[in-house]
């Protein structure tokens, strides 16, 4: 955490002066503080353009002359959340206003009275704050200094102490008088200063790093991550030559430098070369990150480096450090073969949570329980009896609890994850850092495995959950409450404070949204609408293009092709009457909105009704097609219109009272934890460049356990999660500090069409299988067997239009299709597919969408056919007698059962289930389900629009040209980044309506990787997997019986998959660049053998 306040104080005590401050309106000293220096920086670097061109300058979108990094940096930290446009906007309008004589800017040529992105901002003379602008200047060519984390003294011993629990009681404990405190731990110092060294590596380094691991691993034979040198040997490494577009065999000479990427293909080694490196590293004096999937893959790495004799330690959050230690201790006790372990694991230590405390409390409680974890009074939370001050506890230096911590400043090697990384304040550090900040000043190497995953979780880190509205959890009840509470305290006194009237009246404005929004949603006549909210993520753009389209006879689910006239129609239509109101939803309407508006919002009785009036505003503006075509009923298009209006209603309210949290309410707001901590850390913040759609919204309904009401939650999109990763090595190279070399590792992180799975960073070592694994994959067969009803229809279980009971229908009716004979029939399909494999490989998988999904079939299954099946559950859910919880799947293979059933994200990666012979037990893999992105997964529009900004940032716009108008450039990338969120968001992503060919490429992208990645599970131990698509949606037309057209890439996914991999595999010709023939080689690499096994897929019937 930076010091971002220290620098404005003198300029700050000047406007807070009894004679200026009245001057200053709403607007509060540090703000005005924050405002002018961007609006100094502006004035000097881009004179004579309006302030909309700061934001995509601020964010890296567009790029000025010069090394303005460090200013930059530093104007994004002072700024803060100034620097947002929004917010910024904002409080320009509030600064416009205020006297001449304490603004330091003037606006030139303002045509109302708020300024535009286009108005410009001149320095002026004030006698108020007279140094500012030389401060600004000054301020902009130094990094804001961090701040010095806090620490109290231990309570001393034979002291009295007092804390508070949760529920306001004070509890007290007893320090024994003979307690000897321990010596402090060491401390982490920031570095002033850093310089790293390219890490070079050879086969010999490698040869012997795996030698010393084998001779070490000689005393630990309970140890199976073993047989280094043999792993070694099998590997085979191709190295990037990106100058001439090659991949060469360079005998394993390499040098790591600064951002590294790594495609280590199935069975390659890739793990075995990250825990190479470690060791290398490690012996050579540095010190090593690794970033994990899990915290099981945490301890377990952690257990393997201590046995190796290197300190490894552990780093979780407090908020999921308890969890992480339950799941130790459970997969530890029930998934070993005996009941206790029979040796020491290393790890344990680290997951030991007991609390020495406990035996020196002083209460007489008969219900006395421990303290849970976040009550426990471990830093800053105890006050000794009779004196003032803050305290710890006087334990904490040889608490078990805390043991990874008291280690990690002179641990060798620190292991986290994803969450760790981005979220985790790095323990004894001397400055208020997170753990990727403090990789910057101390790590030598950061190893990032699962690397593409890794990237989905930093941009959904940036995409906030806040439940609005549910029985005592509910955020905006919550703020009502808070605004009341302050407001009667102060005999509302507190109304003369601007931030905390705006705010009262944004809650106010937001209170009534949702209220009538649920009046809507369980009236007795509101099924339609309850429907079309249940499907996920929706603002009001999407209910108002909904509505659009069934006023144009349009379906959800209607191919673009089949009625292009009317859809481009509805755009037209949707332009025309919605976009304005939904842009700005509390400006004075327009005269046509002007009376359902008021008969909506007003507080006094209309004329009509809200829904007569919103009936009265369709009928006027209904379209010119034959009525037969209309899909709803006049009353339920009323009703979904109101729906419009009020969620653009609430997702704008919450924003603006959002904004103002800190005037309503020092104290948490929220699922009894801060609201602020769920949002991304704040100071990554000025890190991670704003989405270039701005801050986005939708809200998600998930209905309550009766079903006739439910709760409301909001999505808030905060930045560009993926840019951290992608800047683990250089976050602060603008201070002088070089950070850790990164090493970015996954199977499958080369995938250019997908923006969920792709890392943008061009390989430079590829992991080739083995050879005996590629053999495996080439004899490895696909089959198209789409299951039929009676009648000889397919079974389309991914094309339900999500209903539930005919999606359970579908799925129950494919599973007694392959698993029981057809009449007549002397073998099923899996009979059919177990006479192909080895007799220790009758294994096989069930793979469908969901975990409810993976019950259903394996319920059926047990019931209704000759074979038995586990189907997978989450860590963190009870067992039954036919589940298998996902940390227990390397088991399943010494089980009785014939089936695994599971959601693919469960199985594609991080477990291997081996048989006796340690090649895979599951010999075949069925598709009970065309796998696609579910109704309420927003990660499709979200991943399309990181890697959009992603591309921008790489290759910012050049402001060196003077004819580029930054301002109007912001504004169109601006309009055009939102548009593709408010036309995904809310809407179905249906394979064959996507007509954008980027979207439509991202599908099949998104669809191939995890693919992929399951069939990874049956080929280890280099032997051949069946793979069987058993889903009509796979390729719709081959799977109709009397259907005499072919499938193509519009109408099947496989046969889109084919093309895609086909352009890829081209030659590019002599013309090529050397990105391009590189390209070509990675296609090869990564994706030869996925598209031999599709080009050979047999379609039955065909």
């Amino acid at each position: 955490m930076r010091d971002t306040r220290a620098w404005s104080k003198p300029l700050v005590k000047e406007l807070a002066d009894d004679s200026v401050r009245p001057l200053l309106g709403p607007l509060r000293p540090w703000e005005i503080c924050a405002l002018e220096m961007g609006l100094s920086f502006l004035d000097d670097h881009l004179p004579g353009q309006g302030v909309g061109a700061l934001w995509p300058v601020l964010s890296g979108y567009m790029r000025l002359e010069g090394d303005l990094g460090p200013q930059l940096r530093t104007l994004r930290e002072v700024m803060g959340p100034l620097a947002k446009t929004g917010t910024m906007r904002e409080k320009l309008d509030q600064y416009v206003k205020l006297p001449v004589q304490v603004r330091g800017f003037e606006p030139c040529d303002m045509l109302g009275h708020k300024p535009e992105l286009s108005t410009v901002f001149t320095r002026r003379s004030t006698p108020y704050a007279a140094a500012r602008h030389d401060l600004y200047r000054q301020t902009l060519q130094k990094i804001a200094p961090y701040q010095t984390a806090s620490s109290y003294r231990p309570a001393p011993p034979g002291s009295v102490c007092s804390f508070e629990r949760a529920d306001g009681r004070r509890e007290q404990v007893r320090v024994p008088e003979t307690l000897i405190p321990a010596p402090a731990p060491a401390v982490l110092h920031a570095a002033a200063s850093r310089v790293q060294e390219p890490i070079p590596l050879t086969r010999d380094d490698f040869q012997w790093a795996a030698a010393q691991i084998d001779k070490i691993l000689e005393a630990y034979p309970e140890i199976e991550n073993r047989d280094f040198v043999k792993r070694f040997e099998q590997m085979e490494a191709l190295l990037a030559d990106h100058a001439e577009g090659r991949l060469l065999d360079q005998q394993w000479r390499m040098t790591i430098d600064r951002l590294w990427h790594v495609v280590g293909l199935m069975n390659s080694g890739k793990s075995t070369l990250l825990d190479l490196i470690a060791f290398i590293v490690a012996r050579r004096g540095g010190k090593v990150g690794f970033v994990l999937a899990s915290g099981s893959d945490v301890f377990a790495k952690v257990s393997f480096l201590q046995a190796l004799d290197i300190d490894a330690v552990p780093i979780f959050g407090r908020t999921r450090e308890g969890v992480h230690k339950d799941r130790f201790w459970r997969s530890l006790l029930h998934d070993g073969e005996t009941t206790f372990p029979s040796g020491l694991d290393p790890a344990a230590a680290f997951a030991d949570d007991q609390c020495y405390l406990e035996e020196l409390r002083l209460t007489s409680r008969t219900d006395r329980a421990p303290l849970p974890r976040e009550e426990r009074p471990c830093t800053g939370r105890l006050t000794v009896v009779g004196e003032s001050g803050r305290r710890d506890c006087p334990l904490l230096s040889q608490c078990p609890s805390h043991t990874a911590a008291r280690k990690v400043a002179e641990a060798q090697v620190w292991v986290t994850t994803a969450a760790g990384l981005a979220s985790t304040r790095m323990p004894q550090s001397h400055i208020e850092v997170r753990v990727a900040e403090a990789a910057q000043h101390h790590l030598s190497v950061l190893l990032v495995d699962e690397a593409d995953t890794v990237q989905q979780q930093f941009d959904d880190r940036f995409l906030l959950h806040e439940i609005l509205s549910q029985p005592g959890r509910g955020w905006s009840h919550r703020v009502g409450d808070r605004i009341g509470q302050r407001l009667e305290h102060s005999w509302f006194l507190d109304l003369l404070n601007p931030e905390v009237t705006a705010g009262d009246k944004h809650f106010r404005r937001h209170d009534q949204a949702l209220t009538e929004l649920y009046r809507l949603v369980i009236a007795s006549g509101a099924d339609a609408l309850r429907d079309v909210i249940a499907e996920g993520p929706f603002t009001g753009y999407s209910l108002m293009r909904r509505l659009t389209r069934s006023l144009h006879g349009l379906g959800e689910r209607t191919d673009f092709t089949d009625k292009a006239e009317q859809e481009e129609a509805a755009d037209y239509y949707f332009e025309e009457h919605f976009a304005s109101l939904l842009s700005a939803p509390f400006q004075a309407p327009a005269a046509n909105w002007a009376e359902l508006i008021e008969a909506m919002t007003a507080a006094h009785d209309t004329r009509v009704s809200a829904q007569e009036a919103a009936e009265a505003w369709i009928t006027t503006h209904q379209p010119a097609i034959d009525e037969a075509k209309v899909r709803g009923t006049l009353a339920e298009y009323a009703q979904l219109l109101q729906a419009g209006v009020w969620a653009a209603r609430i997702t704008t309210s919450f924003f603006e009272v959002a904004q103002r949290l800190h005037a309503i309410s020092s104290s948490p707001i929220g699922d009894g934890e801060d609201f602020w901590s769920r949002q991304p850390p704040r100071d990554l913040m000025p890190f991670v460049p704003e989405q270039a759609a701005g801050n986005l919204m939708a809200l998600q309904w998930q209905p309550n356990p009766g079903g006739d009401s439910g709760s409301f939650s909001i999505l808030w999109l905060r930045g560009v999660g993926r840019w951290l990763l992608y800047h683990l090595h250089d976050l602060l190279t603008a201070e002088g500090i070089k950070g850790p070399h990164v090493v970015l590792a996954s199977a499958t992180s080369w995938m250019p069409a997908s923006p969920r799975f792709h890392l943008d960073v061009a390989p430079n070592l590829v992991l080739r299988e083995p050879a005996k694994a590629r053999a495996a994959l080439k004899e490895s067969k696909m089959f198209f067997r789409p299951p039929r009803y009676p009648d000889g229809r397919p079974v389309f279980t991914s094309g339900t239009g999500g209903d539930p009971i005919r999606h359970a229908h579908a799925l129950r009716t494919a599973a007694d299709w392959i698993c029981n004979p057809a009449p007549g029939a002397r073998e099923s399909l899996l009979q059919q597919a177990r006479l192909r494999l080895a007799d220790d490989r009758q294994q096989v998988l069930f793979t469908v969408q969901s975990t409810r999904d993976a019950q259903t079939v394996a319920d059926y299954i047990n019931h209704k056919t000759p074979y038995t099946a586990l189907h997978v559950i989450r860590d963190d859910d009870p067992p039954t007698r036919h589940s298998i919880p996902r940390r227990r799947l390397p088991t399943f293979a010494a089980s009785d059962a014939d089936i695994l059933v599971a959601a693919e994200g469960a199985v594609q990666r991080g477990h291997n289930i081996l048989n006796a012979r340690r090649v895979a037990a599951l010999g075949a893999v069925f598709y009970l389900a065309r796998i696609h992105p579910p109704a309420d997964d927003a990660t499709f529009p979200l991943s399309l629009l990181s890697r959009e900004a992603m591309r921008r940032l790489r290759d910012p716009i050049e402001l060196a040209d003077p004819s580029v108008d930054p301002v109007d450039l912001a504004r169109k990338l601006r309009h055009g980044e939102r548009r593709r969120w408010q036309q995904r968001v809310g809407e179905p992503v249906l394979f064959s309506r996507l007509t954008d060919p980027v979207e439509h490429a991202a599908f099949v992208g998104n669809f191939l990787v995890p693919l992929h990645q399951t069939i990874g599970r049956g080929i280890r131990g280099n032997e051949p997997v069946l793979v069987y698509l058993c889903d009509a949606a796979f390729a719709p037309r081959t799977a109709t019986l009397d259907e005499t057209a072919a499938d193509t890439p519009r109408t099947s996914v496989i046969v889109a998959a084919q093309q895609l991999l086909h352009g890829w595999l081209t030659d590019p010709g002599p013309t090529a660049t050397a990105a391009q023939r590189l390209d070509h080689e990675l296609a090869h690499a990564c994706w030869g053998l996925a598209s031999h096994l599709l080009d050979n897929i047999d379609w039955g019937h065909r």
